[in-house]
């Protein structure tokens, strides 16, 4: 299992919706494409909406924690705000500290042949200073 790290928090509810449609839409590409990918932006989302649940990663921590530890890869997507995410940060230190390989999604790898995209084993260094739009 791959464990897919995108940014999340931001106290402008919008902006939390476009990061979770953005994860869904990375999900979708690298599933359809043989990955088996978990997201604890897209399994938390919804449910965090309707019970109204704290959407900082201090409350998902521990739950984050347990999925991380159960990869084999941990995947940071480069995308806006990932540089700045709190949670990304920190999961990513957490995976390094539990041997789990980090590797990076950069914007344009979503848009290699599906083939390759197949096979792809991903960056081993983050992308900087471009901002991903989907």
């Amino acid at each position: 299992m791959i464990y897919l790290a995108t940014p999340y928090t931001h106290p402008d509810v919008e902006v939390r919706k476009n990061r979770y449609r953005e994860a869904v839409a990375v999900a979708y590409r690298l599933t359809v494409n043989g990955h088996n990918i978990f997201s604890p932006i897209i399994a938390t989302h919804e449910m965090g909406n309707q019970f109204n649940l704290p959407y900082d990663y201090a409350f998902w921590e521990n739950w984050c924690h347990d999925f991380i530890s159960s990869s084999k890869v941990f995947l940071a997507c480069c995308m806006d705000g990932w540089e700045d995410s709190a949670g990304v940060s920190k999961e990513s230190s957490y995976a390094r500290s539990i041997n789990v390989p980090v590797r990076f999604l950069w914007k344009d790898d979503l848009y290699m042949p599906d083939e390759d995209l197949a096979k792809f084993a991903f960056h081993e260094f983050p992308q900087s200073g471009d901002k991903w739009t989907l």
